[in-house]
């Protein structure tokens, strides 16, 4: 039995039914949106989370 607890989130909705490219986290419209953003994260664009 452990100590802590799990958390998790459950969303649910109408699809949106278009196209999308996925890698790790992320989810874009096309390749080159789905590798500018890789790129943003690597160069420490996107913020952190503290």
């Amino acid at each position: 039995m452990s100590d802590t607890f799990g958390q998790a989130v459950l969303l649910g909705g109408t699809p949106f039914r278009e196209p999308f490219v996925q890698k790790g986290p992320f989810e874009m419209h096309d390749a080159d949106q789905l590798e500018a953003v890789i790129a943003a994260h690597a160069a420490g664009k996107l913020g952190s989370i503290d």
